[in-house]
């Protein structure tokens, strides 16, 4: 009679660790929800570049030959401003933000992932435009057989972070983040203060700054440094902390 009460207990008691185990990465304070594997930051500084009335930028690393044949090759498909950046481990492979022209949601900058090949410079993948936003600089992050991008969007001011992964042939969107530097005229790029890391095989993003969760918006709240963003089902989620106001 013993044994079967015990057993009994024993069931639940392992339900309710699951769920616990299930739940902990939103409950954990951001300091711990941000430990795990950690993302190698790959993109360096970058050069500007100026060819007759054009101008592009290509990350120190790039040789100015693969990056003066891949702003050829977009200058001729359309207005051309590029940003280009290698991607470790793939020579001859590089992410590009540039307009993509177009229509519907193609307006505006967008990525464009692009080979060099014998017979010249092939697109492989492109993400949806930005809109009006001058922006879309991409630094990449590598580790664990994974390629993210965190991508800082906006104009004068930061609009926050759009986030992808590139695996192969592909671009992939994997969300965003509303979130930019306090500062006295809008917010500020946060890209310069991220980590990011693998928590149970989801991304974790980690700012080691305040941050104005909600750009653009006077009233928004100021979280307190460390803010910590957690891939949650389509988007990401902050991991609960404290925030002041300006």
């Amino acid at each position: 009679m013993a044994l079967r009460r015990v057993a009994w207990l024993i069931v639940p008691v392992k339900a309710f660790v699951r769920i616990l185990l299930a739940l902990s990465p939103l409950l954990l304070p951001a300091t711990v929800a941000a430990a795990g594997v950690p993302l190698t930051r790959a993109t360096g500084a970058m050069v500007e570049v100026t060819r007759g009335e054009g101008t592009y930028w290509h990350e120190k690393g790039v040789a100015p030959d693969d990056a003066g044949a891949v702003y050829a090759h977009l200058k001729r498909l359309a207005e051309s401003r590029p940003r280009i950046v290698r991607l470790p481990g793939r020579p001859g492979t590089f992410l590009v933000s540039d307009f993509g022209g177009g229509g519907a949601e193609n307006i505006g900058r967008c990525l464009i992932l692009l080979e060099s090949t014998r017979g010249g410079i092939r697109e492989l993948s492109r993400t949806r435009g930005a809109g009006d936003a001058y922006n879309l600089d991409p630094v990449v992050f590598v580790g664990k057989g994974r390629t993210i991008v965190l991508a800082e969007l906006g104009t004068e001011y930061s609009w926050g972070l759009r986030v992808y992964e590139i695996a192969g042939a592909t671009i992939r969107e994997l969300g965003s983040i509303d979130a930019g530097v306090p500062g006295e005229l809008g917010e500020g790029d946060p890209t310069p203060f991220a980590r990011v890391s693998l928590v149970g095989g989801r991304l974790v993003i980690r700012f080691d700054t305040d941050l104005v969760l909600g750009t653009g918006h006077e009233d928004a709240p100021i979280a307190k440094k460390p803010v910590v963003f957690r891939q949650e089902g389509a988007g990401f989620v902050r991991v609960k902390g404290p925030t002041r106001r300006r």
